[in-house]
């Protein structure tokens, strides 16, 4: 009886302290830290000017974290990002709290694309990201597939 309940202890800590999936990859986004995008589809118009996001790594998926984007000119911009495993949706929003360069390549771009995506793909090394509510584009879909760098 006491080896069953001791199996059965160990069972329930094992239980409790495993990480899903989907906890797994969103720590692996932040360890990862720099990603750069492979598709980026504004409507049925496929961009060529295709960022590098640099993610500081979470481990928390209620909370902002910062980042940059590094447009392909080499401007940068501060952003804030969130993947909410829970919720199924990942943000990319520009840091307004940061003094940056309104006009540069990196700030429109991380401006018109800030917004909440709906997480389509994720897996270890390639996540895919819809939005139908960005900054820029409001209704328009967006679609972004990203990489490690």
């Amino acid at each position: 009886m006491k080896r069953l309940n001791w199996t059965y202890g160990l069972l329930l800590v094992l239980l409790s302290t495993s990480c899903t999936k989907s906890e797994v990859n969103t720590k692996n986004l932040g360890k990862q830290g720099r990603w750069m995008v492979t598709v980026l589809n504004i409507g049925s118009n496929t961009n060529v000017q295709l960022p590098t996001f640099v993610f500081q790594p979470s481990e928390d998926p209620e909370v902002l974290t910062d980042g940059t984007w590094i447009h392909n000119d080499n401007s940068q911009a501060a952003l804030r990002w969130r993947f909410n495993y829970y919720a199924g949706t990942f943000s990319i929003l520009i840091n307004e709290n940061v003094e940056q360069d309104e006009t540069s390549k990196a700030f429109v771009q991380c401006n018109n694309l800030s917004g909440e995506y709906n997480i389509i793909t994720e897996k270890k090394k390639l996540f895919e990201f819809e939005s139908m509510t960005t900054n820029g584009y409001g209704s328009i879909p967006v679609f972004i597939q990203i990489q490690p760098a």
